[in-house]
């Protein structure tokens, strides 16, 4: 082990006890996590913009026969992806070590972040690791957010999100309608409120026609602290035809937040409102 990296393990990591606190590290490559017997580093991270991938090397010294998921990550104060299913999962055995991939492209989706959100340097990663107990197929523990300064001058916007609109500011929850086409509408959320949080969209209204309680594509989403996500809303056809709308002038939905992923605390928030 490089001995910058034994020593970013010593100052740079997150313990799970402290999941909300992010300390910041510097250097190319960083110590992510080094607890419970599990040490996970990044390989090529300043190097991301060209290659379109983050290298994971995960070092597996406890008992479980492990899988290692990057469950929720943002490049940039950006949200990026995630794996909430376990399928991209890097399964290592006990006293064994794994290479995994994050991508940041998909042909199937045709996505590339860094093209999409008009960036070619990385400033900041944002990830939350779980680690799930392969035997019980449950998860054994996880990171908690880590935040990795790679400049020292974290960016959390894009060219993208140059010209927006805010309609919704309280309690750390900030949105802002970013643009619309056709009948999409496109907004961005940012979280200030300390801590990650898993969020649904519900209310979705257009018109004052309410589509469903649940917008089940928009559901169990994470948001890191001090990240933005987009989501973008667009009713279906057979939604505009049943309530004879032929152009939609207003845009109402709330979000239901549950801080930590916990239901204990859920809450949701106050209806946020886009009208042309």
């Amino acid at each position: 082990m490089k001995k910058h990296l034994k020593l970013l393990a010593a100052l740079g990591v997150t313990s799970i006890l402290v999941s909300s606190t992010s300390i910041p590290t510097f250097a190319e490559d960083f110590v992510l996590y080094d607890e419970n017997g599990v040490h996970v580093e990044t390989k090529g991270l300043t190097e991301s913009p060209s290659k379109g991938t983050i290298g994971l090397y995960i070092e597996n010294n406890s008992d479980l026969n492990l899988g290692i998921a990057p469950y929720a990550y943002a490049i940039n104060g950006i949200m990026a992806g995630g794996d909430q299913y376990g399928l991209n999962s890097a399964d290592v055995a006990p006293g064994k070590k794994a290479n995994s991939t994050i991508e940041l492209t998909s042909a199937w989706e045709k996505t590339n972040f860094y093209k999409d959100y008009q960036m070619d340097e990385l400033s900041s990663f944002d990830i939350l690791l779980w680690a799930y107990d392969n035997s019980k197929s449950f998860k054994a523990f996880d990171s908690g957010q880590v935040h990795v300064d790679v400049t020292g001058a974290t960016e959390t916007s894009s060219p993208v999100l140059s010209n927006v609109q805010n309609i919704y500011d309280k309690d750390g929850i900030s949105v802002d309608f970013v643009s619309s086409k056709e009948n999409s509408f496109t907004f961005c959320i940012t979280n200030t409120t300390g801590q990650y949080f898993v969020y649904d969209v519900v209310s979705e209204t257009y018109n004052d026609f309410t589509t469903s309680d649940v917008n089940y594509e928009l559901c169990n989403k994470y948001l890191l602290n001090n990240c933005k996500t987009i989501i973008t809303l667009t009713p279906t056809d057979d939604f505009l035809s049943m309530n004879e709308i032929s152009e939609i002038s207003k845009v109402d939905f709330a979000l239901t937040i549950r801080p930590l992923a916990e239901y204990e605390g859920e809450y949701t928030t106050d209806l946020i409102s886009y009208q042309k």
